[in-house]
């Protein structure tokens, strides 16, 4: 992107939010501290969803090949800052020395989770390129949902027994232990 881009997607942002209190209020001419702190309210409200929208793309990109480095080049800061600020969402925190590591794609992620999962194991996080299955005593079945409502999707699928996992927008993961042995 460069500058004159830069400088027309801050003026669409910034008209975003005049444009939605004009088209409450009217002219910004006889703007009081009442509609001020709602505009305030308004420019907090399209931080934070650009905040979720950049970490969605970030993801995005590193599951379509982009290295931290490059990550960190289109964020202006370093491959760790990248790495730190938006970590792979579903990789598990600390280690875990039972866990396989699958490598996997969205094109073949399902296909390994059924496999394993008859084998008895059970996903328990997921990062670019890899799933963490954790090893039971009986087999799994997994699934994998596309919404951009997480709240719903895991409402919906809990309530017919599956656990949920994880997201990593726009899919949910879930698993239960399989009901045909």
């Amino acid at each position: 992107m460069d500058a004159n881009e830069e400088t027309e997607l801050r003026a669409q942002v910034d008209e975003l939010v005049v444009g939605w209190h004009t088209g409450r209020h009217g002219s910004l001419d006889e703007t009081g501290p009442a509609e001020l702190l709602e505009l305030v309210t308004a420019a907090h409200v399209v931080a934070d969803e650009a905040a979720l929208v950049r970490h969605r793309w970030v993801s995005a990109a590193r599951r379509g090949g982009a290295s931290w480095s490059e990550v960190g080049t289109a964020l202006g800061v370093s491959r760790q800052a990248a790495q730190q600020r938006f970590p792979d969402p579903g990789e598990p925190s600390g280690s875990l020395p039972s866990a396989r590591v699958e490598r996997a794609t969205a094109l073949d992620e399902m296909r390994i989770l059924r496999e394993r999962g008859r084998e008895g194991y059970h996903l328990v996080g997921f990062a670019a390129y890899r799933l963490y299955l954790e090893p039971s005593d009986h087999p799994w079945e997994h699934l994998r949902v596309a919404s951009a409502r997480r709240a719903k999707a895991i409402e919906e699928h809990e309530a017919t027994g599956w656990q949920y996992v994880g997201s990593w927008f726009p899919w949910h993961y879930f698993k239960r232990p399989a009901t045909d042995q």
